[in-house]
Formats: C-alpha cells, sequence, structure tokens
C-alpha cells in the first residue's frame, strides 16, 4: 500500500508538473486541425500505459481549454480511460472556463469532474480527488458544494485500513475545512487524523504525517497546537520537520523574530542550517538586509557545529549560496572553499558562479568555474552562464561558452553522467537560438531518456522563438510517445 501510495504521490507530481508547463508556454490560439495537434492525437492513441495516456490525453484537452474551446477539450477528456486522470482533467478545464469568466461553464464541467472522482476505485485516490475537487468549488463561492463533497471524501477515507494513507486523507480534509472557514470541521479532522497517525508503527512515515498535521495548523495560525505536536516527535532528525514549516508561517505572518527563534529549536544541526539559510533569503527579499546577513551567520556556526562530515559539507554549501544569494560572494566563496568533500565543494561553486552569472557578473562566474574540478560540475556551470548570458541578449556568448562546455561534457566516461550534461547543453544551445547545433548535440546521446528529453527543451525553445517549422522537425524526433505527444500539443499551443 505504502509503494502504491508513493507511486500515486510521484504520478500526480509527474502530470502537474506538465500541466503547470503547459500553460506557460501557450502563447495564442490554436488551430484544432493544425498538423501538430491532429498528430499528438495520434501519437498518443499509440501509447499502452493508461495513465501516461491519460496525462497526453489530459494535455491535448488543455490546449483546447486554453484556446477557449471547452466542448472539445471536454470531449478529449471524457477519453481518458483512468478515472483520476479524467477528474483531474476535467477539473483543469474548469479552472480556465472559470478563469475567463464562464462561470456557468465551469461549474458544468466542474460537476463532470465530480463524477469522474466518485468512479475511482481506490479510496485514497477517489478521497484525494474529491478533496481537489471541493476546493475548485470553494474558489468558485460554492462553499455548500465544497462542504458536501468534504464529507463525501470523509466517509470514503474512513473505509481505509492503511493508517498512514488514512491520517494523511484526514489532514487534506480538515485543511480544506480550514480553507472553507469551518474550524470545527477542521479540528474534527486534524484531532482523527492525529489519533490515527499515533498508531502508525514506522518511525518516519508516523513523523511524516504529524509534520502536515502540524503545517496545517500552523498556516491556521494554530501554533500552540502544532507545537504541541512536534514535541510528540522523537526523532532527532525528523523532528525538524515540523518546526521547519512554523518557522516559514511566522515569516509569512511578518514576525521575523519568531520564525528565526522556532527554527532555531530544530535539534538536527544540519535542517537547521536550511531553514535559516531559508529564512536569511527571505529576510534579504523583504529588504532586511542586515537581520538576513545576521541570520546566515547562526546558520554558518550551526553548519559548523554538524558532526557527520558529508552533512556537514552539504550545509556549509547551503551557507555559501545563501551569502552568494545576498551578493556576499567573497564570504560565499571562502565558505565553500572550506568543504573537505570534492563533490560538494565542487556543486557549491557551481551553485556560485551560476549567481554570479545571474549578476551579470559573467568574467568571474567563469573565473570561477575554471577551478571546478569536476568535469560534471563544471560543464554545468558552464552551461547555466550560458543560458545567463540568452536571457541577457548575448546568444553569440552563449554559443561560445556553450562549445567549452561541450568540450569539458566529452571527458566524462560515465554514460549516464555525460548524458544528463548534454541534455542541458542542447537545451542551451537551443535557447540560444543555435538550432541545428542542439539537434546534433541531442543525437549524440546515447541515453534513450536524456536524447528524448533533449530534444523536447529543443522544441520548448522553438515554441517560445515561434519557429513552427523548426519546432515540428525537432518533435518528430521524439521516440517516447509521451515526450512527442506533449511537445506536439506545445507546437499546437504556439
Amino acid at each position: 500500500m505504502k509503494k502504491l501510495f508513493l507511486y500515486i504521490v510521484v504520478f500526480m507530481g509527474i502530470l502537474l508538473f506538465f500541466s503547470c508547463t503547459k500553460y506557460a508556454l501557450m502563447t495564442g490560439p490554436v488551430d484544432s486541425e493544425s498538423k501538430a495537434l491532429s498528430q499528438a492525437s495520434k501519437v498518443a492513441d499509440t501509447i499502452k500505459s493508461p495513465y501516461t495516456k491519460g496525462a497526453a490525453l489530459s494535455e491535448i484537452a488543455g490546449v483546447y481549454a486554453k484556446s477557449g474551446k471547452y466542448d472539445q477539450a471536454v470531449e478529449v477528456a471524457k477519453t481518458i480511460e483512468d478515472a483520476n486522470i479524467r477528474a483531474f482533467s476535467l477539473g483543469d478545464i474548469s479552472t480556465n472556463a472559470n478563469k475567463n469568466g464562464e462561470k456557468d461553464k465551469a461549474l458544468n464541467i466542474l460537476n463532470q469532474a465530480f463524477l469522474a472522482a466518485n468512479k475511482i476505485k481506490n479510496p485514497h485516490l477517489r478521497a484525494h480527488t474529491l478533496c481537489l475537487t471541493a476546493h475548485k468549488y470553494l474558489y468558485m463561492d460554492q462553499k455548500d458544494r465544497a462542504e458536501e463533497l468534504l464529507s463525501q471524501a470523509f466517509e470514503v477515507t474512513e473505509t481505509i485500513d492503511d493508517a498512514h494513507v488514512k491520517a494523511y486523507n484526514l489532514t487534506t480534509i480538515g485543511e480544506e475545512y480550514a480553507k472553507a472557514g469551518k474550524k470545527n470541521k477542521a479540528g474534527e479532522m486534524l484531532t482523527k487524523a492525529f489519533q490515527v497517525a499515533s498508531s502508525i508503527e514506522d518511525v518516519h512515515t508516523k513523523i511524516t504525517v504529524l509534520d502536515k498535521i502540524a503545517s496545517v495548523l500552523a498556516e491556521d495560525g494554530q501554533f500552540d497546537k502544532a507545537s504541541k505536536i512536534t514535541k510528540d516527535i522523537d526523532d532527532i532528525y525528523t523532528k525538524a520537520a515540523a518546526p521547519d514549516r512554523i518557522a516559514d508561517v511566522y515569516f509569512a505572518d511578518g514576525d521575523l523574530g519568531k520564525a528565526v527563534n522556532t527554527a532555531r529549536t530544530i535539534k538536527s544541526q544540519y535542517t537547521e542550517t536550511f531553514a535559516l539559510a531559508r529564512i536569511a533569503k527571505q529576510a534579504w527579499e523583504k529588504g532586511k538586509k542586515d537581520k538576513a546577513l545576521d541570520i546566515l551567520s547562526h546558520a554558518f556556526k550551526s553548519a559548523t557545529a554538524e558532526e557527520d562530515a558529508y552533512a556537514k559539507g552539504v550545509a556549509l554549501a547551503r551557507v555559501a549560496r545563501g551569502y552568494a544569494e545576498t551578493a556576499q560572494y567573497v564570504r560565499a566563496l571562502q565558505i565553500a572553499g572550506s568543504i573537505k568533500n570534492a563533490y560538494t565543494k565542487a556543486f557549491s561553486l557551481e551553485n556560485i558562479a551560476d549567481l554570479y552569472a545571474q549578476a551579470g557578473r559573467y568574467g568571474k562566474a567563469i573565473e570561477i568555474s575554471k577551478g571546478i574540478e569536476d568535469a560534471f560540475y563544471k560543464s554545468s556551470a558552464l552551461n547555466e552562464i550560458a543560458v545567463s548570458y540568452t536571457k541577457g541578449g548575448q546568444k553569440k556568448k552563449a554559443a561560445d561558452i556553450l562549445s567549452k562546455a561541450l568540450d569539458i561534457a566529452g571527458t566524462i566516461e560515465d554514460v549516464h553522467t555525460k548524458a544528463r550534461v548534454l541534455s542541458g547543453i542542447a537545451g542551451g544551445y537551443g535557447g540560444a537560438g543555435k538550432y541545428d547545433k542542439a539537434i546534433t548535440v541531442a543525437e549524440s546521446i546515447e541515453d534513450a531518456f536524456f536524447r528524448d528529453t533533449a530534444f523536447y527543451r529543443i522544441t520548448n525553445w522553438c515554441v517560445k522563438a515561434g519557429k513552427s517549422a523548426e519546432s515540428i522537425r525537432v518533435a518528430e524526433m521524439i521516440e517516447d510517445p509521451y515526450y512527442k505527444t506533449s511537445a506536439l500539443t506545445r507546437i499546437a499551443g504556439m
């Protein structure tokens, strides 16, 4: 059951990622008879896995929805075999319609999403999807309808035997009740969730659920109750999670002092370092620069106090990045240089080089990259510098840097590691408008997955540049039917 739950979470994450990406890339109306969309539909039909095929069809439906063709979008969504993905797709279309001011149409489609959700056989997925649908009803000011779905989600959750999944669902339901302003119901759900979570035998699983309960309470402003739950967490390393999130909520509420004090109660030096570094970055972005630097000094002390050698190196790398994020580059380089582990040091220097480049200090970024010994991180750093050059409108310089990155990548012996770098470089060439070179690099990748992702990246750059013919040419080179379908739907949305 736990493996199934993990698979579901990962799959939904992938689906959400592609869903968000497609809306970012679509820039104009779509012709439903276009070659790209027609081809996308044909390719989607060849996908054997019902889950993957459903995700592909969901993207095609999204293209129709983006152009306001909701009836066509719904028709495509209805062909999705997997009820969970079908419900997700219909909900996505409904949200799009609502954003475009067609509330009646949106509610009608959302009702269809609800019907799909009720056909989901897996009780966890059904309850979870009902919660997502309830959230959409709430967003459309249909509070009574939202509460009906939450009540149904609770009834379904009560049939679940696995304590981990049951507690997780109860927490999600409680969270939605809190958003609906139903404090008593939210409290009831969270109390039940805590009782169920307390029966979980696996320590790490138990703490993961307790952490979620604490974070929901914190987001609702119930800090005392949230803190009480963290005291029930005994494991020294994972005890960090809940206070970490509570600190974030305090910061969001504008109480920097409480955020820092809460983070400093974390028993794990490693996690305390990351929490403080994150708060420092947020403080810097809010204009509280002196306070940000003071917090970073505490983060550095926490990192140096970490006893595990590897964890200490990673923590120091985070602090180094924190100093670079606050424009304290000299200090960042000093800390990165003190890291003992060679790979962690290389990773840290790559981060700093990237931040230098983002700040327009290309020369210094290139100088730092020269000091990176590991070929993977050195070529990755150069690729990131090239990306910054491209964003700055200096595409020729980007291409020159990519040439150096390519030379270094060629020295990497491990096929998988080399493929990762080459996929990024191919995308870099695509961003710089060097499509033929990008294709040549992509074709040289031995690993099929990274070769396809490289072509996928190049297609996206062609779409962004309005290069229809080039984008279709590259998309046709993708072998994986899901990625090919996804690429073609982006072309259709040009």
